[in-house]
């Protein structure tokens, strides 16, 4: 055999118990709006065939190596025990706990991220749930209406994943807090990288000015309506979010409609 087709066919097999949550959750979401579609009638199922090829992502051993023989979890037959490792021990700090921030809190508990020794994850939001939330916002349930997101998220966490070391606050992020739980202490050592789940632009500039003056990666993601973007803000390697322009916001959110 090849040696090259040797080594792809190696890939291949050691990544067959693999687990790589984000794809999961993106096949996922597209099976169940298809089914959807063939169940309700009102639309047409999509009839196309879908590849997604990211192998450029797998950790390469050599053949000898025994290195996954002795994971634990699923990513790490993809990339690997040390990076998997790194994800465990990393500080992260979840702004909003909407619908982007309950996904992206069910994505990370999944991953692992916050088990390990030096590792946790932060999440503050100061709205409560109500009724309308659960249709969209999937760590909710009745019981949960009323009660704080962060706190409800929290909960949901833990359920999943009891290892994951979460700790949710209620508070506000803007130029106001100067003190509290963000203070300069927090920024220089309780945080490594930034997740923005945030439903308004003043709040996201703010961050964004953090991430600069302290140096911190951030990942910003927003919907409107059936339309959703995410940016990668790595310092020193990518511009910043303020330094583009985003388009006006609407007066009412789709999403609310």
């Amino acid at each position: 055999m090849d040696k090259e087709w040797k080594r792809h066919c190696h890939n291949f097999l050691r990544t067959c118990p693999a687990k790589f949550v984000p794809l999961q959750a993106i096949f996922g979401a597209i099976a169940s709006q298809e089914c959807l579609k063939a169940v309700s009638g009102l639309y047409n199922p999509i009839q196309q065939f879908l590849l997604y090829d990211c192998d450029e992502v797998l950790d390469e051993l050599n053949e000898d190596s025994n290195t996954h023989e002795k994971t634990t979890t699923g990513l790490s037959y993809i990339l690997g025990s040390e990076t998997v490792r790194r994800l465990q021990n990393q500080k992260l700090f979840v702004v909003g706990s909407g619908a982007i921030g309950c996904e992206i809190l069910k994505n990370i508990a999944a991953m692992e991220a916050g088990t390990g020794k030096s590792g946790n994850i932060v999440v503050t939001d100061m709205d409560t749930i109500e009724k309308s939330n659960l249709s969209r916002q999937l760590l909710f349930r009745d019981s949960d209406i009323g009660k704080f997101k962060s706190k409800a998220a929290e909960e949901a966490v833990h359920r999943m994943n009891p290892s994951v070391k979460v700790k949710c606050h209620t508070s506000k992020v803007g130029d106001e807090e100067d003190s509290g739980p963000f203070d300069s202490k927090f920024w220089s050592n309780g945080v490594d990288v930034i997740l923005n789940a945030l439903d308004n632009m003043e709040a996201r500039l703010f961050m964004d000015g953090q991430c600069v003056a302290n140096k911190k990666s951030m990942i910003d993601a927003g919907t409107l309506g059936s339309k959703g973007n995410v940016q990668v803000v790595v310092p020193h390697q990518s511009e910043s979010y303020g330094s583009s322009v985003d388009p006006p916001e609407a007066a009412i959110p789709v999403c609310t409609l």
